[in-house]
Parts: C-alpha cells; sequence; structure tokens
C-alpha cells in the first residue's frame, strides 16, 4: 500500500484539466496512475455523471489511469467531518494508494 505522496504529484483542483496547453506540460500522469478526488459537494455531485473521469482516460489512453472519487458533501480543507472510528485522511488516501490528488 503507497500512503505517501510527492509534492509534485499532488493536483490541487480539476481546474488544472481545464487549463492552456503549456500549463499542461508541467505535469504528465504515469502509467498505472492512480487518481484519489477529495472535496466537497462539486465533486462529490461529479460521481452522478462521470464526465471528468471520462475525460481523463479519453486524454490518457495509454496510461491506465485508475480513479477513486472519495468526496463527501461537508468536507472542508481543514474539517472532513467523520463517523467516530473512521479512518485518518493520509490512511484512507492510501487505501486506493493515490498518486495524484485532485482536491476541491
Amino acid at each position: 500500500m503507497r500512503i505517501g505522496l510527492s509534492i509534485s504529484r499532488v493536483v490541487a483542483g480539476a481546474a488544472l484539466v481545464l487549463l492552456a496547453p503549456a500549463a499542461m506540460a508541467q505535469f504528465a500522469f504515469g502509467e498505472g496512475d492512480h487518481v484519489a478526488i477529495i472535496g466537497n459537494a462539486l465533486p462529490d455531485r461529479m460521481q452522478h455523471d462521470g464526465w471528468l473521469e471520462t475525460y481523463l482516460q479519453k486524454a490518457n489512453p495509454d496510461k491506465d489511469l485508475v480513479i477513486r472519487n472519495m468526496a463527501f458533501t461537508g468536507d472542508q480543507v481543514a474539517s472532513r467531518p467523520r463517523n467516530e472510528g473512521f479512518m485518518k485522511e493520509h490512511e484512507y488516501l492510501g487505501l486506493v494508494g493515490a498518486d495524484v490528488v485532485f482536491a476541491f
């Protein structure tokens, strides 16, 4: 199980996907990267359609990406309310072996 994330591999927000191609040249997915989407109600509701996952897979057909939407309505950067006994944030990301994190 991979728990550690390098700073260069952490992506803050799905807006990066929509930036100019010159900005995209600074980041590239690796082969078999595990992408975790975390955040509030916006990414939580995105689970109903799957458009972001589809876009990422289509834009990176040779990368064999694994994408997991782990968002919960009510989450904030400094506060992630959970039931007692729920695993810590780093353990939760480690559960899916996140290499890249989209944080909302």
